[in-house]
């Protein structure tokens, strides 16, 4: 209760604290009335699915930018109400959801909605299960299958290679037989 009526805190740093189902229900509650919320760290505490409510409750919020879900085994029915968030969210722009274990459907589902969605966001994940969706929404969208202005393009954090073939993909232009197996980095940018 208190964190729904907070108007002072903006940052909650609450990761490896246990707090279970019941503690990502009162957090997705708190969620959908707290105005000054910009960053929160859930990260290790065991979620599961309390992230179905958390999902629910970023349709409604509009201030968390930045949100660390990651090794909560929150479950395909939270991973994909947080892509329902997605494709509507105008604030969100780095998402953490790796260690979840989302069955393939439920990465199709995030990675359709976070091309789709308004903003251009950094997400970290499990970059070997992630990049072939987003390669595949990409092109899906690029090509006429759904209705889109532009497309973010973005990095899970841990592999260039999904990087580069997507966005020479995008552009046209034939991708490099040469490419390196990993490099670490983030890049973020909108190919309009």
């Amino acid at each position: 209760a208190a964190l729904a009526k907070n108007a002072i805190l903006t940052t909650l740093n609450l990761g490896h604290n246990s707090i279970g189902d019941w503690g990502g229900r009162a957090i997705g509650t708190a969620l959908e009335t707290n105005a000054t919320l910009t960053t929160l760290d859930l990260g290790s505490n065991g979620i599961g699915e309390g992230g179905l409510a958390i999902g629910v409750a970023l349709e409604k919020n509009s201030t968390v930018n930045t949100l660390d879900l990651s090794c909560n085994n929150i479950g395909d029915e939270g991973g994909r109400a947080i892509a329902t968030a997605l494709k509507k969210s105008a604030t969100l722009i780095k998402l953490i959801l790796r260690g979840n274990h989302f069955s393939q459907s439920t990465w199709r589902h995030l990675a359709y909605a976070v091309v789709s969605s308004p903003q251009s966001i950094k997400l970290g994940s499990d970059c070997d299960k992630w990049e072939g969706f987003l390669k595949e929404a990409h092109l899906s969208l690029a090509h006429g299958s759904a209705p889109v202005m532009r497309f973010p393009l973005f990095v899970c954090g841990y592999s260039s290679v999904g990087k580069t073939t997507l966005s020479y993909s995008l552009e046209g232009k034939p991708v490099p037989a040469n490419l390196p197996a990993h490099t670490h980095g983030v890049e973020t940018r909108t190919i309009s």
